[in-house]
Protein backbone atom coordinates (compact mmCIF):
# COMPACT_ATOMS: atom_id res chain seq x y z
CA UNK A 1 0.00 0.00 0.00
CA UNK A 2 1.19 3.76 -0.41
CA UNK A 3 0.77 3.77 3.68
CA UNK A 4 3.40 1.17 3.80
CA UNK A 5 5.75 1.81 0.72
CA UNK A 6 5.98 5.61 1.83
CA UNK A 7 6.57 4.24 5.91
CA UNK A 8 9.10 1.99 4.40
CA UNK A 9 10.88 5.01 2.79
CA UNK A 10 11.04 7.38 5.73
CA UNK A 11 12.50 4.70 7.51
CA UNK A 12 15.09 4.06 5.91
CA UNK A 13 18.35 5.69 7.54
CA UNK A 14 16.26 6.69 10.57
CA UNK A 15 16.12 3.99 12.69
CA UNK A 16 12.75 3.57 12.69
CA UNK A 17 11.18 -0.33 11.41
CA UNK A 18 10.93 -0.88 7.45
CA UNK A 19 9.75 -4.10 7.27
CA UNK A 20 5.67 -4.61 6.67
CA UNK A 21 5.81 -6.81 9.77
CA UNK A 22 7.54 -4.68 12.05
CA UNK A 23 5.26 -1.45 10.63
CA UNK A 24 2.07 -3.63 10.78
CA UNK A 25 2.75 -4.77 14.75
CA UNK A 26 4.21 -0.83 14.97
CA UNK A 27 0.68 0.45 13.43
CA UNK A 28 -1.20 -1.91 15.81
CA UNK A 29 0.32 -0.66 19.15
CA UNK A 30 -0.41 2.99 18.08
CA UNK A 31 -3.82 1.97 17.80
CA UNK A 32 -4.08 -0.02 20.50
CA UNK A 33 -2.99 3.05 22.95
CA UNK A 34 -5.66 4.94 23.22
CA UNK A 35 -8.05 2.16 24.49
CA UNK A 36 -5.19 0.59 26.69
CA UNK A 37 -4.32 3.90 28.39
CA UNK A 38 -8.38 5.23 29.14
CA UNK A 39 -7.56 7.93 26.39
CA UNK A 40 -5.37 10.16 23.60
CA UNK A 41 -2.06 10.78 24.77
CA UNK A 42 -1.86 14.36 26.16
CA UNK A 43 -0.72 16.56 22.92
CA UNK A 44 1.68 20.03 24.02
CA UNK A 45 -0.53 22.99 22.73
CA UNK A 46 1.32 24.72 19.79
CA UNK A 47 3.09 28.42 20.39
CA UNK A 48 0.16 30.78 20.86
CA UNK A 49 -2.76 28.28 20.85
CA UNK A 50 -4.85 27.34 23.77
CA UNK A 51 -4.11 23.45 25.05
CA UNK A 52 -6.82 20.99 22.81
CA UNK A 53 -9.16 20.48 25.40
CA UNK A 54 -9.27 24.47 26.59
CA UNK A 55 -12.30 26.47 25.79
CA UNK A 56 -13.34 29.89 27.48
CA UNK A 57 -14.72 28.02 30.48
CA UNK A 58 -10.59 27.02 31.02
CA UNK A 59 -9.64 30.78 30.21
CA UNK A 60 -8.59 32.90 32.87
CA UNK A 61 -11.26 35.71 34.16
CA UNK A 62 -10.44 38.94 34.93
CA UNK A 63 -10.98 40.17 38.01
CA UNK A 64 -13.40 43.58 38.42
Amino acid sequence: TWLAAGATAVGVGTGLPTHPEELAALFADLAAYPAASGGSPPRAPEPGRAAPDAGPVAAPRAQA
